[in-house]
């Protein structure tokens, strides 16, 4: 993916976050407005309350600033990665053939050029195993460098993948710590009253603690999901550029023997 395209998404997840946190400030400024009246603090009943208030509002700041934010990061982390492994940009379909055809058909030299352009993990291993073969054509030692350079490209594929598995398990924890403050807050609240809290009074600290739990599991579960969908997408690829090395190999090989001689 181009850097214009990248830097295209960044920026539209940007105004993503600058929306959501407009519209929290406005929803805050609205409530705070109407809490008030005449002295009296004014009770909503739920079927009065939407559902950006149950579940955003009523979360506190850990939802606001932190899981908001967490869930604006997963759906930048499944664009950016999933455009990044479309397998035109990983093992295009025909490039086994392509690369063939240039070993067949031009010499090492040329081989060289027109693979030094190419992105894909199958160009990039048979580039430096030409590389080597400058130096030593021991077949065992190409097999070597060819599985080096797979396996180099799969870790830092797998880098990008493991963000989404980081993501997807901080959210649950974040949502714990949100648990744990909804419920100490709620046993304070108890406490002040004496013992005996009206119930308008608990449900400040209760929904912190429901609705952080909510939205961890929310974040968690689909980034868990995309992660193992992204990493058993590149292990495949991986493994299919692994074949056809090897199947490149003796060609690459037959060709150096031609070339010398």
């Amino acid at each position: 993916m181009g850097t214009n395209s990248k830097i295209w998404i960044r920026v539209s997840m940007l105004l993503m976050i600058l929306v959501v946190l407009l519209t929290v400030s406005g929803d805050l400024y609205a409530l705070d407005a109407n809490v008030m009246q005449d002295g009296q603090t004014t009770v909503n009943t739920s079927a009065d309350k939407s559902f950006f208030s149950q579940f955003i509002i009523a979360g506190g700041a850990i939802v606001w600033f932190v899981l908001m934010p967490m869930s604006v990061v997963i759906c930048y982390l499944g664009i950016d990665i999933g455009l990044l492994l479309r397998r035109k940009n990983i093992l295009p379909v025909n490039i086994r053939n392509e690369i063939l055809n240039t070993i067949q058909r031009s010499s090492i030299a040329a081989i060289k050029d027109t693979l030094s352009m190419k992105k894909d993990m199958l160009s990039i291993s048979i580039y430096r195993a030409i590389n080597y073969l400058s130096i030593n054509k021991n077949y065992t030692h190409l097999q070597n460098v060819i599985a080096e350079s797979l396996e180099e490209k799969t870790l830092e594929l797998m880098r990008r993948v493991e963000w989404l598995n980081i993501v997807g398990n901080v959210a649950p924890m974040v949502g714990l710590f949100g648990t744990v403050y909804g419920m100490i807050k709620t046993f304070n609240t108890i406490v002040l009253a004496g013992g005996q809290p009206r119930a308008d009074q608990l449900a400040s600290g209760i929904s912190v603690a429901l609705v952080t739990t909510f939205w961890g599991l929310l974040i968690a579960i689909p980034a868990l999901a995309i992660y193992g969908f992204f990493r058993n997408k590149v292990e495949v690829l991986a493994s299919e550029a692994a074949i056809e090395a090897e199947n490149l190999l003796q060609y690459l090989t037959v060709k150096k023997d031609d070339d010398a001689s």
